[in-house]
């Protein structure tokens, strides 16, 4: 399952995010998002586990303080296309 985490502090790598959430379950990846230009964190990102710890995962690190930061940690959704194809295919 893929598993989206938000209000990281923005010096954290993806190093890290993997051994916060290896405690947890095996972590097949981890990678916090960057923007493109300069690289720097915007405070979000994804981990991949396997299994079907997830949903304990979820609830054992959502709510908890990070490095002086309240994580949210939630099931990741499907990516939405942009807003303008939404209409286009509503409209045909």
């Amino acid at each position: 399952m893929r598993i989206y985490i938000s209000n990281l502090p923005f010096s954290t790598t993806d190093k890290d995010l993997t051994k916060l959430f290896e405690a947890y379950a095996q972590v097949e990846s981890a990678v916090i998002i960057r923007y493109q230009r300069s690289m720097r964190s915007k405070g979000y990102g994804f981990v991949q586990i396997n299994g079907d710890d997830s949903q304990r995962v979820i609830e054992s690190l959502n709510g908890t303080e990070y490095q002086g930061r309240i994580l949210t940690v939630k099931e990741a959704l499907p990516r939405k296309e942009n807003a303008e194809d939404e209409a286009n295919t509503t409209l045909s």
